[in-house]
This record gives C-alpha cells, structure tokens and sequence, in this order.
C-alpha cells in the first residue's frame, strides 16, 4: 500500500514547525517514506513494503514537478 497525505497549514511559520516533526519521522524511515515541501504545504508519501519505495520514489518526482508550477 502507498498512502499520500496533503497538508496545508494556515502560514508559514505553522508549516516549518510541523514539517519538522515529518522530516524527523521521515528520517527514522527514510526506506519507507518521503517528505515533499513547499511553502505552507507538505505531500507525505509512505509505503508499507520497502520493495515498493521505488514506485513512491517515482511518484515523489511527478509530484516534486507539480509543486513547482503551483
């Protein structure tokens, strides 16, 4: 299973204090989950099976192009 979660947060500053907490769960399972940030808003992307991260890895990018033209 891939799960994805969007998060958007009232202002910046609210934004960076929650991001941290994801980037810090992100890095205690860096084989399983990534982070994707930008501004007030934050994709997370887990995956149950480490033999499925290279779909969310894949995923991560398209989505990575899209925030970028927001």
């Amino acid at each position: 299973d891939i799960v994805c979660y969007i998060f958007i947060f009232r202002n910046e500053k609210s934004a960076q204090e929650e991001i941290v907490k994801l980037n810090e769960f992100s890095g205690y399972n860096s084989d399983r989950s990534i982070v994707i940030e930008k501004k007030n808003m934050a994709v997370f992307l887990l995956v149950d099976s480490v033999k499925d991260f290279e779909y969310t890895r894949a995923m991560s990018e398209v989505i990575k192009k899209r925030i970028e033209t927001i």
